[in-house]
């Protein structure tokens, strides 16, 4: 047996042997006739689900010899002194193919080209990249550059000046492999990558211990600024736990194995698939950045000017307002795909962000629950905004349940009022809990009462309301006004500065906060029709 065995050892290794030699001989040929082929793999963004780049390939198809995998070939090409004849071609042959689909008005997407550190010795691949690309007039941003963290240990200066070149010169560089060396921390600290790509074979128990170091390694990574990309993924398992701590791009046989340019673009569309466009590239990048691990709620939603969608949602945002495990998906449904009133209040919340392009608070109710949420546009391109969340119940939040007696008083009243404030007469303070306009101060900061009130009435109330908004809101009289009154609260319309010379009435009620001893009252206002000031009496 063991004669056998070393017979077949012995038959493999001459076989090896005579495919290298036959490859270092005819590395020529097979360019020149076409044998050596390029595959690509597609590279998926993970927060959109997009086709976003592809990973080119080489591939040997024989005549003689039929498909020779990568190990058959490289090797000997490299210890030939011929590998750079091989990577000259990839990236002739990528250049162009991404040419000729731009030229046809085809769908494309960017590629990126692997290197060995000998082309760089044998040749200046700086120059057949630039060369290449002016050639068949493709945007530099087509094609990324992929170096491996062994390729820096065997010779530091070397790839120095490579990186630095090749990112002067415009292109992206990344570094493949991370984390397969002993000092990846050093190289991300000493050199400048674009993103790094980490192969899912580090996940293969999918251990705590494994995801916990893959997620500190993909935070880090966005901190430092340099994007993430995940090879070798190949199950929904890995998707989704790349995507809960937000990993940037995907790659592996679960989206599709390396096929030729056409099967390549053939198997997207059959899988359903979209493409990214060019223009968009930059816009879902930042948006990346931000979708992150954190242990404090944190989404990333799209607004496009009409409907919302969410991009990204960890588990900290949705124990905020469900307690059922629901999947994106499921929330997006629940919270942007609904008729409840509620989408009108998110609609206003989300053009004062784009306009003010400020990390803006806003307070309303949901199932019964007092909701804070707090967001902020990080991109916006051709109508659509990108927005930042984070989101806090109040209702569950037992610091605020100590510090304020409002929260049984609060619910549903967003149903009723365009903003609700809270003053407090003994810390002379106004403070907004629900809704935003521009008379009311600013969400999420406290404000000298009566100072707030005098800015209010000199900005925007009519000449001839001021003296009746001063007697509505005199608190030495306040809280017995309200306790005289039969229904509990008291209300006026006073006329607010509108667009232009216009005015528009307002309604405004106040009512006691139970349990405060007349310390605490609610300030409620929203538009009313002009006809309806007969119906109110002099609450005054």
């Amino acid at each position: 047996m063991e004669i056998s065995c070393m017979g077949k050892a012995d038959n493999n290794a001459v076989n090896d042997r005579n495919i290298a030699d036959y490859v270092v001989k005819n590395i020529d040929v097979a360019i020149e006739k076409g044998w050596v082929k390029v595959f690509y793999q597609p590279v998926i963004r993970t927060l959109t689900g997009q086709l976003c780049g592809a990973e080119s390939l080489a591939r040997w198809v024989d005549p003689v010899l039929g498909f020779l995998s990568p190990d058959k070939f490289i090797g000997p090409l490299e210890d030939s002194g011929q590998i750079h004849k091989l990577d000259s071609f990839i990236v002739e042959k990528v250049c162009s193919d991404i040419s000729e689909r731009l030229e046809k008005n085809l769908d494309t997407v960017s590629a990126s080209v692997n290197f060995s550190k000998l082309d760089f010795e044998n040749a200046d691949m700086l120059r057949v990249v630039e060369n290449a690309v002016a050639k068949y007039n493709i945007p530099r941003d087509y094609i990324h550059v992929e170096i491996t963290e062994s390729m820096i240990v065997s010779d530091a200066i070397l790839m120095k000046k490579v990186i630095d070149g090749f990112r002067n010169a415009g292109f992206e560089v990344w570094m493949d492999d991370f984390g397969s060396g002993y000092s990846s921390l050093n190289h991300l600290k000493d050199y400048e990558f674009d993103t790094i790509k980490m192969d899912m074979e580090f996940l293969a128990s999918f251990t705590d211990k494994s995801k916990a170091i893959m997620t500190s390694a993909i935070t880090m990574a966005k901190d430092i600024g340099i994007l993430t990309l995940a090879e070798g993924v190949e199950n929904e398992e890995q998707v989704e736990f790349l995507n809960s701590i937000g990993c940037g791009k995907l790659q592996g046989y679960y989206y599709g194995k390396p096929q030729p340019i056409e099967d390549f673009f053939d198997h997207i569309a059959e899988k359903g698939i979209t493409i990214e466009p060019r223009k968009w590239r930059q816009y879902y990048q930042a948006a990346s950045f931000y979708a992150k691990y954190t242990e404090e709620p944190l989404e990333i939603i799209e607004d496009d000017g009409k409907d919302f969608r969410t991009l990204f949602m960890n588990d900290a945002y949705k124990r905020q307002i469900v307690t059922r495990n629901y999947s994106l998906k499921e929330m997006d449904q629940l919270i942007y795909k609904t008729k409840s009133p509620l989408l009108k209040k998110y609609r206003e919340y989300a053009n004062i962000i784009e306009k003010t392009k400020n990390n803006e608070s806003f307070y309303y109710t949901y199932d019964g629950n007092i909701i804070c949420f707090q967001g902020k546009e990080i991109a916006e391109l051709d109508g659509k905004h990108l927005i930042k969340g984070s989101i806090r119940n109040i209702s569950i939040d037992n610091d605020f349940k100590k510090q304020t007696n409002v929260v049984n008083k609060l619910r549903e009243l967003n149903h009723l009022f365009e903003s609700v404030m809270i003053i407090n007469i003994e810390n002379d303070t106004i403070f907004p809990l629900i809704g935003r306009s521009k008379y009311d101060a600013p969400a999420g900061t406290e404000k000298v009462l009566q100072e707030h009130l005098n800015k209010l009435v000199e900005s925007f109330i009519a000449d001839v309301d001021r003296d009746k908004f001063y007697k509505f809101t005199e608190m030495t009289t306040l809280k017995s006004r309200i306790e005289a009154s039969d229904k509990g609260y008291i209300e006026n319309l006073f006329r607010f500065k509108g667009p232009g010379d216009t005015y528009i009435w307002k309604e405004m009620s106040i009512m006691m906060v139970p349990g405060s001893g007349g310390k605490e009252f609610l300030v409620c206002g929203k538009a009313t029709a002009d006809d309806v000031e007969s119906l109110f009496s002099d609450n005054t």
